[in-house]
Order: structure tokens, then C-alpha cells, then sequence
């Protein structure tokens, strides 16, 4: 295809959905691969319709986080309006995970990245209302980045169930409310009015066809689809996959409660159930099989590693991870201050690090730069203590 919008040059489509057409296009001014979403005209047809939709647009727009994609630009040309974006070269992941579960580790880093994305934008106001597994994009380095925060309520206002995007896994068929039925929580289903606590109740589901490669609500319809997601319990994650571990499926129902009075009431205290499940589990700082990066890890592993090295009175080993009987060797000839195999057992507390900048939003760091440590020191040998293990006074 060849045509401009703008300063932009369209050179594939991409896909079409209930929002219009995706194309990759090219930014003249700025010399760089973008994404442009053409909004459908009937979209922005209502002047009342038009102007909520770009101020929610705006709002998203502003949103500053590593793991949303960003948008460059809102505007309009000859009535055709139209977002450009960053282009995010990757798989969605729902082609990651291909109907099979995920390992354990790669579950973590990606709940982790997404979860941290939508308690981003809820600290925001935002709200997404669509979360699903081809709404995330994985890039080769394992990044999750979160697409489309602030569309869906568009399709709400308009009603445009019957051009949502076909997808054949996720039944999402003629007739369909919006959002996508097999991800949708009760209250979506219903039609009536969702908040953040939406997005939990989605991304619990998310969770749940990581943790086991299937989606909780299936049926031979929309209407069937809808009926279970209202009515029907779902299996328990860990009974269709028995290598994850009960307490994570437990994390999973918690998100999936019918209710919204039952399900965590924000992503702080689910975000924090992860990332504790994930150290106890020793997944925080480890390499991640299916090609995914574990987020919250010390950026320079091999100087962390020298710097406790040296404070041990160890040589740093080249070897990216030292071996179970490379460990024991080192474990004897380490300083006496540190003497693991002689004298007292010395044993070291990781405490949560101080959040100094004012913004509440910012606590989980705390917990999760204390937590990445934890693993780190646990790797070169040392006894370590996390902070739910000391006794209070």
C-alpha cells in the first residue's frame, strides 16, 4: 500500500478491527518506523463521543511507563482521525504462548512487567477494559509492553459489537459485547460500569492461559462464552497444570473473583504477592528459558556480582554462574567475617528500601529492588533471611 496521512508514509497494513486499521508507516519528520491506528470514521462521528474519546486519548498519552507502549501523536486530517505510536517489532502473547503454558519464570517476569503497566495507568485514572494476551506485545529482549490504554472506551460508547477484531481462540464473533467475552470480567459482561478492578478481574485470565496455555471460560458462543464468565467456576489453574505452584493459582482465583468486592482491590497488593511468591520460588534474577527478561533485576549482574565478590574476599569468576561444587569451593576459602562452613553461621536481612520521592506509586520499587537483592546475594552463597521471616517486636 502506498499513502500518506500527514508526514507519515503507510507502508503495510497491519490488521482491521472494530477501531479501524493498523498500519506501519514511516515518521518523515522524525525518520522512524511508527504504527498508525485510523480510527474508523463512524468512530468519531458525535462531536460528544469526539471529544471524551480525545481527552481519555490525551490522558493515555501522557502515561510515562516502560511497559505501555507509547503514543507520539493524536490528530486529525480531512476527517481521518488517527493515533501514531511506537512500533514494537515482537509477538503478541498470545502467539508466546501458543495454547501451552509458560514456565514458571517467564509467567513472573511478564505478570510482573504487565502488572506494573496497569498500576501505572490506575494511579493514573486510566483504565484499559480490554486487557488480553494479543494486547501485550513481547519483544525480542523480553520486554512486555501493553498496548491500546484508552481505546476501548470508545467501542463501549459506540456500540460497535459486531466489527470487534475476529478471533477464532478468543470467540470473539458477531454479536459480542465490547471487550473480548473470554477475557471480559462479570461486571463487563453485565454492561455496567467497570473500573480498575476490571482490569485485575482481565488480568487474572491473562495469568491463568500463561499458567496453563488455556483461557478459564470457553463455550460454542459469545452467549456461552458470557454465561460462564457470569455464572461458572472456573478450574483452578493448578488443576490443569500441576507443575505451578498452589499459591500462585491461589493469587489467580483471588483476581477472578465473580465479584468485584472479592477480587484484590488494587494491583499494589497483587503486585506484591507476586514478586514475594516469585523470590521465595528463586525466579527473581534468573535467566528466563522462553526467551522472556525477568524485570526489577540489577541492571549490571556481573558488577553486582564482583562488588559482593569482593566484599566476600573472593575472585569474581568469569563464568556467568558458578557451578553447585565452584560454590562449595569458594564457600571454603571465603574470609572468616564471612565464613559459612566455620565458626557462627552468619546470616544476612534484606530490608524494603525507603521510597524518599514523595510518590505512593512508586513504593512497589522498594519491595522489588530489595527482593531482586535478596537473589543476588543468595547466588554467591550467602544465608539469607527475607523480611517476612523476622520476627517482629
Amino acid at each position: 500500500m502506498s499513502r500518506t496521512i500527514s508526514h507519515y508514509e503507510m507502508h503495510e497494513q497491519l490488521g482491521q478491527g472494530g477501531m479501524g486499521r493498523v498500519c506501519k508507516a514511516y515518521d518523515t519528520m522524525l525518520d522512524r518506523t511508527v504504527v498508525l491506528k485510523l480510527l474508523a470514521p463512524e468512530l468519531m462521528s458525535e462531536e460528544e463521543s469526539r471529544k471524551r474519546f480525545l481527552r481519555e486519548a490525551r490522558l493515555a498519552s501522557a502515561l510515562d511507563h516502560p511497559n505501555i507502549c507509547t503514543i507520539f501523536e493524536i490528530a486529525e486530517v480531512d476527517n481521518q482521525y488517527f493515533i501514531a505510536m511506537q512500533y514494537l517489532p515482537g509477538k503478541t502473547l498470545k502467539k508466546v504462548i501458543g495454547g501451552k503454558p509458560l514456565g514458571l519464570d517467564s509467567v513472573f517476569s511478564i505478570g510482573l512487567q504487565v502488572g506494573d503497566a496497569l498500576a501505572g495507568a490506575h494511579a493514573k485514572g486510566i483504565v484499559h477494559r480490554d486487557i488480553k494476551s494479543s494486547n501485550i506485545i513481547i519483544t525480542a529482549r523480553g520486554h512486555a509492553k501493553v498496548l491500546d490504554f484508552g481505546l476501548a472506551k470508545l467501542l463501549t460508547e459506540k456500540g460497535r459489537a459486531e466489527k470487534i477484531e475476529k478471533q477464532p481462540d478468543e470467540l470473539t464473533k458477531i454479536g459480542a459485547p465490547i471487550g473480548t467475552p473470554s477475557y471480559m470480567s462479570p461486571e463487563q459482561a453485565k454492561g455496567e460500569r467497570a473500573d480498575h478492578r476490571s482490569d485485575i478481574f482481565s488480568f487474572g485470565v491473562v495469568l491463568y492461559e500463561m499458567a496453563t496455555g488455556k483461557l478459564p471460560f470457553k463455550g460454542q458462543s459469545n452467549v456461552d462464552v458470557m454465561h460462564a464468565v457470569l455464572h461458572q467456576a472456573h478450574s483452578p489453574a493448578v488443576e490443569l497444570n500441576d507443575k505451578i505452584p498452589p499459591d500462585l493459582s491461589a493469587i489467580i482465583d483471588n483476581a477472578m473473583a465473580k465479584k468485584p468486592t472479592g477480587r484484590y482491590q488494587s494491583m499494589q497488593p497483587m503486585l506484591e504477592d507476586l514478586q514475594r511468591l516469585n523470590v521465595a520460588l528463586r525466579f527473581g534474577a534468573q535467566g528466563v528459558p522462553d526467551g522472556v527478561t525477568t524485570p526489577f533485576a540489577l541492571p549490571k549482574r556481573q558488577t553486582s556480582r564482583g562488588f559482593i565478590s569482593r566484599l566476600l574476599s573472593r575472585k569474581p569468576s568469569p563464568e556467568a554462574r558458578p557451578s553447585q561444587q565452584q560454590t562449595a569451593m569458594r564457600r571454603e576459602v571465603s574470609g572468616q567475617d564471612f565464613s559459612l562452613t566455620t565458626g557462627t553461621k552468619k546470616t544476612l536481612a534484606v530490608l524494603p528500601f525507603r521510597n524518599l520521592s514523595g510518590e505512593s506509586q512508586s513504593d512497589f520499587y522498594g519491595l522489588s529492588l530489595a527482593d531482586s537483592l535478596t537473589v543476588e546475594l543468595a547466588q554467591v552463597g550467602l544465608s539469607i533471611r527475607t523480611r517476612q521471616s523476622i520476627p517482629r517486636a
